[in-house]
């Protein structure tokens, strides 16, 4: 469950690589996304070593070949363990010589059982690409099974599903903002909405008047288990009214979203079309208002440097009800969506998310107008992730 309560007030206007040290004394920076520490385990001189990166292919890549930072493990055989995001034991490595062969055997300590192989090669530039090939094409399912285990421990890892920053809970809001807790009407619309009639003269009223081509644009940051991250987000919006009533509105919204975790980079674009019904209509000597949105569309999401990515459909609901008191609108939203995952390639690299997720939003909100353009509003929302696979 995920919970939010906010105080806005708005003003209504129209218009338009994390460093990765190379000493094996230091420790690895409490930033990085990703840590590798272990030991050798041969007879040779005994080395240690605890290695940070943002970039997982070549952070993995480094250590089966004994290369960059981890050119102290050259034709060493040792065993490493792999921290991924705020998990711990997500991946063990062992390399051992056994007569002329190079042995890889990886594990999922985290989850036993889960990751399970073994890779024999010649050297250990050729063990790497193995390895390499593994993760791009034959591992798809045990990456899958692997993300989505991770996802569930994770409170900062999911680039599709699992936290509060990924794509199937950023759709869900998006579709809720938009379409659960509409903005609250300033006095201007107020005076604009209906005529003494009680008809819609297309100022207001339900905000289907707020049409015509406009974008929303969020820079935010968040901090997890002593990792940061930025996050940029623009989402332009067209919209039509169908009908002299103007009871009906298509929405195509376009998100687009860049987040940076630590050195790690990931992205986001998708089309999402709703089509929002005014079932009440409030007019001057109506306060009330409901409006249900069907919606759906499709997101693609991906990170090489976290080897994670996929594409979502999804579709879902939107309720929205509002009562009107004077200058006061009490507000009540309600969303269930539903996101499914499909296979995509990536930089090489082939995710198959087998993602199966459902979403229940809730909100209460009470706005007031503050003269012709502002407005102050308070709303707590409600965040069920149902089921994911």
């Amino acid at each position: 469950m995920n919970t939010n309560f906010h105080p806005i007030v708005r003003r209504v206007l129209r218009g338009l690589p994390a460093l990765a040290l190379v000493s094996f004394v230091a420790p690895a920076a409490a930033g990085d996304l990703f840590t590798l520490n272990g030991n050798t385990t041969d007879a040779g001189l005994p080395v240690t070593f605890n290695e940070g990166s943002s970039r997982l292919p070549s952070f993995i890549s480094d250590l089966v070949s004994g290369s960059n930072q981890f050119d102290a493990l050259n034709n060493r055989q040792f065993s490493a363990s792999l921290r991924y995001a705020d998990v711990s034991n997500a991946l063990n490595f062992n390399i051992r010589q056994v007569g002329t062969t190079w042995r890889a055997d990886l594990t999922s300590p985290f989850d036993p059982g889960l990751i399970n192989r073994s890779f024999n090669s010649n050297t250990r530039d050729q063990l790497d690409s193995a390895i390499q090939d593994y993760l791009k094409k034959d591992g798809s399912g045990d990456l899958a099974r692997f993300l989505a285990a991770i996802n569930k421990k994770s409170a900062i890892a999911g680039v599709l599903d699992g936290n509060p920053n990924s794509a199937t809970a950023q759709i869900a809001n998006q579709s809720f903002m938009e379409y659960g807790l509409r903005p609250t009407e300033t006095a201007e619309e107020i005076d604009g909405s209906a005529d003494g009639d009680g008809n819609e003269n297309g100022k207001g009223s339900g905000n289907t008047s707020r049409s015509g081509f406009s974008f929303t644009a969020d820079v935010g940051t968040f901090r997890g288990q002593g990792v940061e991250g930025q996050s940029y987000s623009w989402t332009p919006m067209i919209p039509y009214t169908i009908g002299k009533a103007r009871r009906v509105r298509l929405e195509l919204a376009l998100p687009m979203n860049y987040t940076k975790i630590e050195g790690a980079d990931q992205y986001r674009v998708g089309a999402q079309l709703g089509v929002a019904v005014l079932l009440v209509k409030r007019t001057k000597d109506q306060p009330w208002l409901w409006q249900v949105t069907p919606q759906g569309g499709v997101t693609v999401a991906g990170s090489a440097d976290m080897i994670a990515g996929g594409v979502l459909l999804s579709g879902g609901a939107t309720s929205y009800t509002s009562y009107r008191w004077n200058s006061w609108e009490f507000s009540m939203g309600n969303h269930i969506s539903f996101h499914e995952g499909l296979k995509v390639s990536v930089d090489n690299y082939t995710f198959d998310p087998q993602i199966s997720q459902q979403i229940v939003k809730n909100g209460l909100k009470i706005g007031r107008s503050l003269g012709e353009h502002w407005y102050a509003e308070v709303y707590a929302i409600d965040t069920e992730f149902v089921a994911s696979r």
